[in-house]
């Protein structure tokens, strides 16, 4: 290993070309040290303060369909079964898996076995997630200031960003982990211990990050294939999804989840082939495959160059400071990190998404949690190198043209959707030409002020949500609290109505039924008729059903939705068997939860859900709870805190 011995100053030769911009920087006022970290910690808890500005006022929103995933744990604590139903075993009814998100339903037995209200507890797991995404974008030392700041801006600035930590789904923590994973292996070239925890976590969050999980240690595996340990550790994260696979399959009895035969329509492969030969994705593939194969061959002739020069590494002596460590160059493959993540994000929102039908696209939730990720990942690494003590500087910035193409492929792909459910049309259009347009200057130059527009443009793209859709999603939960959870309430509180309580789509409302009434989703992701066509038994629901809750536009009779088969089934049996029927709650004007209950039951449920129908028409019927009046009234309103769900 060769030892440089460099002065205190920087020298440069006479053909040196940085000694012009050096001649330029020496005529420009520098800024003190301590005026840059003041600013830039100034600035940073400013951001810190609007993100919990945004928390304060987002906190509340709770999607129903969170409920669904969190009812394994507290179900699985009570009757040691992990099944949506509870009492599924001997019941005749199929097993269910309702959940897209494995790993919150594992997390979800925690508030379940301790007791506390599970709605606050994801909250709080919610705001932990975020304040650590945002305090180690903050902490990353080697990347300048400036950009660390933006970094923190992209999520602390973003409200939407900041929501989708709090309604419940897995959106937040999916695109933080793939951030967490993909930046990883960028900065340091290899995934290690905390990458190969990342690549479960990530393939334990959503059916598609087992792709993401899987072509993260493959490329790992890839850069570093002379490193067995890294090798080593890909194989053992990937056999062990493999095996969790296996095993849900085993215990469910299908190879398929409940939520796949929801969302993807039993997507054959003719119909994905389709999709892939959409003009758009072959386009894509031989850019980002030509580009790829140019720069590993340009590279392999450099490192041939390199070796028969006799180069070696080298290690720096700094005037009172010793021998510093080597600075390690990136690994060949290293830099095309955020390209491999922007390609693979191309190919799920290109091709698989438009093939499945995406439920709860809350805030364009499903095209944001895989495109934010790319901007994260660009800005968490420096493209210059970092500058020694002595002025020299290190070799291990990224190469900006692979940043680049990540930046092409991203706005290529924001371009091609055009609208995005929630996104304003401009912001995603000024977006995706941003990300374009910088990619096209930064191919080859290293100018990071370029890389935070682009990236900035991409998050724009994605996040530019209207703001009547977050005061939306500010006054959901209160909608859900005066219907579905109300009437849960009310059911509970009359003893005659004892069995089967089937529900067209269940969320909240199974929580506030009491012990003698036991839930079945009629209709939505926890239905066992998606997994099972035999569905739920006629005679089962004949035998034990005490009441059902259908979903319909109107309260009249007659008016109800269908679509699901179990829902089809059981209200043509109820009404058969001349149940009593009622209007019900209504979420707002254009959805109401109506109610059939077996004859000689119910009375007192009838009543008072009669007494109590004017209330909840006042409160999501009428125009004022969509404005920002409503939002400002419920201000100290928080339902997870006020009347928590258990």
């Amino acid at each position: 290993m060769t030892v440089l011995d460099l002065p205190s100053a920087p020298q440069h030769s006479p053909g040196d070309q940085s000694s012009g911009s050096t001649a330029l920087s020496a005529r420009l006022p520098r800024i003190p040290v301590w005026l840059a970290r003041t600013a830039f910690v100034a600035t940073t808890l400013a951001l810190a303060g609007l993100a919990c500005w945004y928390a304060f006022w987002l906190c509340r929103f709770t999607v129903d369909d969170a409920f669904i995933t969190w009812r394994y744990g507290k179900s699985f604590a009570e009757s040691g079964v992990w099944d949506w139903n509870p009492f599924v075993e001997g019941s005749g009814l199929p097993r269910v898996e309702a959940y897209t998100n494995p790993l919150y339903a594992f997390v979800s037995i925690v508030p379940a076995v301790a007791g506390w209200p599970v709605e606050a507890f994801f909250k709080a797991l919610g705001l932990l997630l975020l304040c650590g995404g945002i305090a180690t974008a903050a902490l990353l030392r080697d990347v300048p200031r400036y950009q660390r700041v933006a970094l923190v801006a992209l999520m602390a600035a973003n409200p939407l960003f900041v929501s989708h930590f709090f309604h419940g789904l897995e959106s937040g923590s999916f695109a933080l982990l793939i951030a967490l994973l993909f930046g990883v292996l960028y900065r340091r070239g290899r995934l290690g211990a905390l990458g190969w925890a990342a690549a479960a976590l990530v393939a334990l969050s959503r059916p598609e990050g087992m792709g993401y999980a899987f072509v993260a240690v493959a490329w790992a595996a890839l850069v570093n294939r002379k490193d067995r340990r890294e090798v080593r550790g890909a194989l053992a994260v990937a056999g062990g999804l493999v095996g969790y696979w296996a095993l849900r399959a085993w215990w469910f009895g299908h190879l398929m989840p409940n939520t796949y035969m929801v969302k993807s329509g039993n997507v054959d492969a003719f119909g994905i082939m389709q999709r892939l030969t959409h003009p758009v994705v072959p386009v894509l593939t031989i850019l980002a495959g030509a580009a790829v194969l140019c720069e590993i061959f340009w590279r392999r002739a450099d490192a041939r160059r390199d070796r028969k020069k006799g180069t070696a590494d080298t290690a720096v002596r700094l005037p009172g400071q010793g021998v510093r460590p080597t600075t390690r160059t990136p690994l060949p493959l290293q830099d095309l990190t955020p390209t491999v993540l922007a390609a693979l994000t191309c190919a799920v929102t290109l091709v698989f998404y438009p093939l499945s039908v995406l439920h709860m696209d809350v805030n364009n939730r499903f095209f944001w949690q895989l495109t934010a990720p790319i901007a994260l990942v660009l800005l968490c690494r420096p493209l210059k190198g970092r500058r020694l003590p002595g002025g020299a500087k290190a070799t291990d910035g990224a190469a900006p043209k692979w940043a680049a193409l990540a930046l092409a492929l991203t706005g290529i792909g924001i371009l091609y959707f055009k609208e995005l459910p929630g996104i304003d049309p401009k912001a995603v259009l000024a977006g995706g030409v941003a990300a374009a347009a910088v990619a096209l200057v930064l191919w080859g130059r290293t100018v990071t002020p370029l890389l935070v527009v682009g990236a900035a443009g991409v998050m724009l793209a994605v996040s530019a949500t209207p703001l009547e859709t977050m005061v939306g999603g500010m006054t959901y939960r209160f909608h859900l609290r005066e219907a579905h959870e109300e009437l849960g309430r009310i059911m509970a509180r009359d003893k005659t109505i004892k069995g089967f309580v089937g529900m067209g789509d269940a969320g909240v409302f199974p929580y506030a039924l009491n012990k003698d009434q036991q839930a079945i989703d009629l209709g939505g992701l926890a239905d066992p008729y998606m997994a099972d066509p035999k569905g739920i038994p006629r005679e089962v629901f004949a035998k034990h059903g005490a009441a059902v809750v259908v979903l319909a536009g109107e309260p009249d009779y007659g008016r109800n939705w269908f679509g699901m088969a179990s829902s089809y089934t059981m209200v043509d049996h109820v009404k058969k068997a001349k149940w009593t029927y009622s209007a019900g709650l209504p979420f707002s004007g254009s959805y109401w939860l109506n109610v059939f209950v077996k004859p000689g039951t119910g009375q007192q449920f009838l009543r008072e859900l009669k007494a109590r129908r004017p209330v909840a028409e006042q409160a999501n019927v009428s125009p004022e709870p969509i404005g920002w009046a409503y939002a400002k009234a419920h201000m100290w309103d928080f339902p997870f805190l006020n009347d928590p769900v258990r």
